[in-house]
Protein backbone atom coordinates (compact mmCIF):
# COMPACT_ATOMS: atom_id res chain seq x y z
CA UNK A 1 0.00 0.00 0.00
CA UNK A 2 2.91 2.51 1.01
CA UNK A 3 4.57 1.76 -2.28
CA UNK A 4 1.39 2.38 -4.39
CA UNK A 5 0.49 5.40 -2.30
CA UNK A 6 4.35 6.77 -3.34
CA UNK A 7 3.71 6.28 -6.60
CA UNK A 8 0.59 7.92 -7.20
CA UNK A 9 2.54 11.04 -5.16
CA UNK A 10 5.22 10.77 -7.57
CA UNK A 11 2.73 10.86 -10.68
CA UNK A 12 0.45 13.58 -9.13
CA UNK A 13 4.33 15.60 -8.45
CA UNK A 14 5.25 14.67 -12.40
CA UNK A 15 1.96 16.14 -13.96
CA UNK A 16 2.39 19.29 -11.91
CA UNK A 17 5.55 19.85 -13.22
CA UNK A 18 4.81 19.36 -16.58
CA UNK A 19 1.64 21.57 -16.41
CA UNK A 20 3.93 24.31 -14.66
CA UNK A 21 6.79 23.24 -17.37
CA UNK A 22 4.65 23.74 -20.14
CA UNK A 23 3.55 27.28 -19.18
CA UNK A 24 7.01 28.54 -18.94
CA UNK A 25 7.55 27.10 -22.16
CA UNK A 26 4.63 28.54 -23.44
CA UNK A 27 5.13 32.07 -22.27
CA UNK A 28 9.07 32.00 -23.42
CA UNK A 29 7.98 31.01 -27.04
CA UNK A 30 5.38 34.03 -27.17
CA UNK A 31 7.94 36.27 -25.80
CA UNK A 32 10.24 35.71 -28.46
CA UNK A 33 7.68 36.47 -31.07
CA UNK A 34 5.97 39.00 -29.67
CA UNK A 35 10.19 40.52 -29.16
CA UNK A 36 11.01 39.43 -32.88
CA UNK A 37 7.76 41.24 -34.49
CA UNK A 38 7.89 44.44 -31.95
CA UNK A 39 11.40 44.55 -33.36
CA UNK A 40 10.56 44.04 -37.27
CA UNK A 41 7.34 46.61 -36.98
CA UNK A 42 9.91 49.36 -35.25
CA UNK A 43 12.59 48.78 -38.05
CA UNK A 44 9.55 49.02 -40.83
CA UNK A 45 8.89 51.96 -39.60
CA UNK A 46 12.00 53.55 -39.32
CA UNK A 47 12.63 52.49 -42.82
CA UNK A 48 9.07 54.17 -44.21
CA UNK A 49 10.12 57.34 -42.39
CA UNK A 50 13.78 57.27 -43.67
CA UNK A 51 11.81 56.73 -47.49
CA UNK A 52 9.55 59.68 -46.50
CA UNK A 53 6.62 57.07 -46.46
CA UNK A 54 3.77 56.48 -43.75
CA UNK A 55 4.26 54.44 -41.41
CA UNK A 56 2.36 51.49 -42.14
CA UNK A 57 -0.35 49.84 -40.26
CA UNK A 58 0.52 46.86 -37.95
CA UNK A 59 -1.09 43.38 -37.50
CA UNK A 60 -1.72 41.85 -34.36
CA UNK A 61 1.47 40.78 -32.75
CA UNK A 62 -0.42 38.96 -29.89
CA UNK A 63 -2.40 37.25 -32.45
CA UNK A 64 0.63 36.47 -34.23
CA UNK A 65 1.97 35.06 -30.67
CA UNK A 66 -0.56 32.84 -30.03
CA UNK A 67 -1.14 31.10 -33.77
CA UNK A 68 2.56 30.35 -32.97
CA UNK A 69 2.47 29.03 -29.58
CA UNK A 70 -0.80 27.04 -30.29
CA UNK A 71 1.19 25.12 -33.40
CA UNK A 72 4.49 24.61 -31.34
CA UNK A 73 2.31 23.62 -28.77
CA UNK A 74 0.51 21.17 -30.49
CA UNK A 75 3.78 19.54 -32.77
CA UNK A 76 5.06 19.11 -28.61
CA UNK A 77 2.12 17.36 -27.99
CA UNK A 78 2.28 15.16 -30.56
CA UNK A 79 6.38 14.74 -30.50
CA UNK A 80 5.63 13.74 -26.13
CA UNK A 81 3.13 10.88 -27.36
CA UNK A 82 5.84 9.70 -29.78
CA UNK A 83 8.43 9.28 -26.80
CA UNK A 84 6.37 8.09 -24.50
CA UNK A 85 5.07 5.63 -26.84
CA UNK A 86 8.90 4.35 -27.53
CA UNK A 87 9.04 6.07 -30.99
CA UNK A 88 11.30 9.11 -30.10
CA UNK A 89 13.07 8.56 -33.29
CA UNK A 90 9.75 9.54 -35.31
CA UNK A 91 9.64 13.04 -32.68
CA UNK A 92 12.57 14.27 -34.19
CA UNK A 93 11.51 14.93 -37.77
CA UNK A 94 8.29 16.48 -36.23
CA UNK A 95 9.35 19.15 -34.49
CA UNK A 96 12.07 20.05 -37.24
CA UNK A 97 9.38 20.32 -39.98
CA UNK A 98 7.46 22.67 -37.77
CA UNK A 99 10.21 24.84 -36.86
CA UNK A 100 11.47 25.06 -40.39
CA UNK A 101 7.76 25.10 -42.20
CA UNK A 102 4.99 26.80 -40.84
CA UNK A 103 6.86 28.68 -38.02
CA UNK A 104 9.41 29.87 -40.18
CA UNK A 105 6.99 32.74 -39.85
CA UNK A 106 8.68 33.60 -36.18
CA UNK A 107 11.47 35.17 -38.50
CA UNK A 108 10.80 37.83 -39.08
CA UNK A 109 13.09 40.52 -40.96
CA UNK A 110 14.01 42.77 -37.82
CA UNK A 111 16.83 44.88 -39.98
CA UNK A 112 16.39 47.29 -42.79
CA UNK A 113 18.47 45.58 -44.58
CA UNK A 114 16.43 42.47 -44.51
CA UNK A 115 13.47 44.12 -45.61
CA UNK A 116 15.40 46.30 -48.20
CA UNK A 117 15.95 42.90 -49.78
CA UNK A 118 12.67 42.16 -50.34
CA UNK A 119 12.77 39.23 -47.79
CA UNK A 120 15.36 37.03 -50.13
CA UNK A 121 17.76 37.28 -46.97
CA UNK A 122 15.06 36.00 -44.67
CA UNK A 123 14.75 33.06 -46.99
CA UNK A 124 18.31 32.14 -45.70
CA UNK A 125 20.86 32.36 -42.67
CA UNK A 126 18.33 34.16 -40.62
CA UNK A 127 15.49 31.48 -40.86
CA UNK A 128 17.88 28.73 -40.01
CA UNK A 129 19.25 31.22 -37.12
CA UNK A 130 16.10 32.04 -36.04
CA UNK A 131 14.42 28.24 -36.75
CA UNK A 132 17.79 27.12 -34.73
CA UNK A 133 16.26 29.41 -31.44
CA UNK A 134 12.91 27.67 -32.05
CA UNK A 135 13.78 24.22 -32.97
CA UNK A 136 15.78 24.33 -29.35
CA UNK A 137 13.11 25.48 -27.35
CA UNK A 138 10.26 23.46 -28.75
CA UNK A 139 12.93 20.19 -27.67
CA UNK A 140 13.99 21.71 -24.85
CA UNK A 141 9.80 21.57 -23.75
CA UNK A 142 9.66 18.12 -25.08
CA UNK A 143 12.25 16.70 -23.20
CA UNK A 144 10.99 18.39 -19.96
CA UNK A 145 7.37 16.92 -20.24
CA UNK A 146 8.69 13.58 -21.06
CA UNK A 147 11.12 13.87 -18.23
CA UNK A 148 8.35 14.63 -15.77
CA UNK A 149 5.72 12.31 -17.34
CA UNK A 150 8.57 9.42 -16.44
CA UNK A 151 6.50 8.51 -13.12
CA UNK A 152 3.11 8.64 -15.02
CA UNK A 153 2.07 4.43 -15.83
CA UNK A 154 1.68 4.12 -19.26
CA UNK A 155 -0.02 1.04 -21.34
CA UNK A 156 1.83 0.24 -24.52
CA UNK A 157 0.42 -2.68 -26.71
CA UNK A 158 2.74 -4.95 -28.37
CA UNK A 159 2.59 -5.89 -32.04
CA UNK A 160 4.09 -8.74 -33.83
CA UNK A 161 5.46 -6.47 -36.78
CA UNK A 162 7.23 -4.20 -34.11
CA UNK A 163 8.73 -1.66 -36.82
CA UNK A 164 4.72 -0.86 -37.88
CA UNK A 165 4.33 2.91 -36.31
CA UNK A 166 7.74 3.38 -38.59
CA UNK A 167 6.33 1.98 -41.86
CA UNK A 168 3.03 4.25 -41.18
CA UNK A 169 5.17 7.24 -40.43
CA UNK A 170 6.64 6.70 -43.83
CA UNK A 171 3.19 5.48 -45.46
CA UNK A 172 1.36 8.75 -43.93
CA UNK A 173 4.27 11.11 -44.88
CA UNK A 174 4.04 9.76 -48.76
CA UNK A 175 0.78 9.97 -48.81
CA UNK A 176 0.37 13.44 -48.02
CA UNK A 177 3.69 14.24 -50.87
CA UNK A 178 1.36 12.72 -52.92
CA UNK A 179 -2.08 14.68 -52.20
CA UNK A 180 -0.17 17.73 -52.14
CA UNK A 181 1.11 17.00 -55.58
CA UNK A 182 -2.23 15.96 -57.47
CA UNK A 183 -4.68 18.19 -56.12
CA UNK A 184 -4.96 21.70 -57.34
CA UNK A 185 -3.37 24.55 -54.93
CA UNK A 186 -4.47 27.70 -54.08
CA UNK A 187 -3.88 31.18 -55.66
CA UNK A 188 -0.77 32.15 -53.23
CA UNK A 189 1.11 28.84 -53.24
CA UNK A 190 2.32 28.30 -49.82
CA UNK A 191 6.53 27.21 -49.55
CA UNK A 192 7.52 23.83 -50.05
CA UNK A 193 9.17 24.09 -46.22
CA UNK A 194 5.64 24.74 -45.35
CA UNK A 195 4.29 22.03 -46.98
CA UNK A 196 6.85 19.19 -45.99
CA UNK A 197 6.40 20.61 -42.42
CA UNK A 198 2.56 19.76 -42.65
CA UNK A 199 3.27 17.02 -44.38
CA UNK A 200 5.68 15.84 -41.18
CA UNK A 201 3.15 16.77 -38.06
CA UNK A 202 0.12 14.78 -40.12
CA UNK A 203 2.10 11.35 -40.21
CA UNK A 204 3.45 11.80 -36.77
CA UNK A 205 0.28 12.40 -35.22
CA UNK A 206 -1.79 9.80 -37.16
CA UNK A 207 1.55 7.32 -35.71
CA UNK A 208 0.53 8.65 -32.44
CA UNK A 209 -3.19 8.08 -32.83
CA UNK A 210 -2.32 4.65 -33.67
CA UNK A 211 -0.03 3.86 -31.58
CA UNK A 212 -1.66 4.77 -28.11
CA UNK A 213 -3.80 2.60 -26.22
CA UNK A 214 -6.61 4.72 -26.01
CA UNK A 215 -8.81 5.66 -28.67
CA UNK A 216 -9.85 8.93 -26.91
CA UNK A 217 -6.05 10.29 -28.49
CA UNK A 218 -7.85 10.57 -31.63
CA UNK A 219 -10.29 13.18 -30.75
CA UNK A 220 -8.08 15.09 -28.62
CA UNK A 221 -5.42 15.36 -31.85
CA UNK A 222 -8.62 16.44 -33.96
CA UNK A 223 -9.33 19.16 -31.15
CA UNK A 224 -5.75 20.58 -30.49
CA UNK A 225 -5.06 20.55 -34.54
CA UNK A 226 -8.02 22.36 -35.03
CA UNK A 227 -7.78 24.90 -32.38
CA UNK A 228 -4.29 25.41 -34.04
CA UNK A 229 -5.52 26.17 -37.48
CA UNK A 230 -8.12 28.13 -35.84
CA UNK A 231 -5.69 30.69 -34.09
CA UNK A 232 -3.72 30.35 -37.59
CA UNK A 233 -6.79 31.59 -39.25
CA UNK A 234 -8.35 34.60 -36.62
CA UNK A 235 -4.42 36.06 -36.31
CA UNK A 236 -3.36 36.26 -40.19
CA UNK A 237 -6.78 36.28 -42.01
CA UNK A 238 -6.95 39.93 -42.80
CA UNK A 239 -10.03 41.59 -44.99
CA UNK A 240 -8.67 41.29 -48.13
CA UNK A 241 -7.62 37.82 -47.40
CA UNK A 242 -4.37 36.30 -46.34
CA UNK A 243 -1.98 37.00 -45.01
CA UNK A 244 -1.88 39.61 -42.07
CA UNK A 245 1.14 38.58 -39.96
CA UNK A 246 2.66 41.02 -37.55
CA UNK A 247 6.13 42.35 -38.39
CA UNK A 248 5.96 41.24 -42.10
CA UNK A 249 3.95 44.65 -42.66
CA UNK A 250 6.43 46.10 -45.45
CA UNK A 251 7.46 42.22 -47.23
CA UNK A 252 5.28 39.70 -48.47
CA UNK A 253 5.52 37.14 -45.71
CA UNK A 254 5.90 33.38 -46.61
CA UNK A 255 2.41 31.71 -47.21
CA UNK A 256 2.37 28.62 -44.70
CA UNK A 257 -0.74 26.86 -45.51
CA UNK A 258 -3.17 25.97 -47.82
CA UNK A 259 -6.84 24.18 -48.34
CA UNK A 260 -4.84 20.85 -48.70
CA UNK A 261 -2.72 21.01 -45.84
CA UNK A 262 -5.37 22.27 -43.63
CA UNK A 263 -7.60 18.80 -44.88
CA UNK A 264 -4.43 17.08 -44.57
CA UNK A 265 -3.83 17.50 -40.87
CA UNK A 266 -6.83 17.46 -39.77
CA UNK A 267 -7.49 14.00 -41.13
CA UNK A 268 -4.04 12.66 -39.84
CA UNK A 269 -6.23 11.94 -36.37
CA UNK A 270 -8.66 9.88 -38.24
CA UNK A 271 -6.25 7.92 -40.45
CA UNK A 272 -4.39 7.13 -37.11
CA UNK A 273 -7.65 5.79 -35.86
CA UNK A 274 -8.56 3.73 -38.33
CA UNK A 275 -4.77 2.15 -38.84
CA UNK A 276 -5.24 1.20 -34.91
CA UNK A 277 -6.15 -2.74 -36.14
CA UNK A 278 -2.36 -3.24 -37.68
CA UNK A 279 -1.68 -3.72 -34.53
CA UNK A 280 -1.63 -6.97 -32.41
CA UNK A 281 -4.08 -6.77 -29.35
CA UNK A 282 -3.34 -10.21 -27.86
CA UNK A 283 -0.06 -8.66 -25.91
CA UNK A 284 -0.32 -6.12 -23.58
CA UNK A 285 2.70 -4.71 -21.57
CA UNK A 286 2.55 -2.54 -19.05
CA UNK A 287 5.45 0.45 -18.66
CA UNK A 288 7.16 0.66 -15.35
CA UNK A 289 6.42 3.27 -13.25
CA UNK A 290 9.75 4.72 -11.88
CA UNK A 291 9.86 6.72 -8.26
CA UNK A 292 11.80 9.77 -7.54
Amino acid sequence: MASLASARDASTRGRARAVVGSLLAALALGALVVAFALVAQAAADGAAVSAHYPAPSHDSVTMHAFAMVGLGGFAVAVSVALCRLGWALLAAPVLLGVTLGPMTLVAVPVRSSLINAEGSDTTGTWHLVVGAVVLALLSSWTWWMVRCLDSVPLERRASSFAGWPLALFAASFLAALVVHQQLPEQVNTPASSAVTGWELLAAGTAVAVAVAVNARAAVWSLLGISAALGLIALAYTNTGGWPGVAGWETIQPPIITCWVSTLTVLFAPIAGFLARPLRSLRVVTVQDVTVN
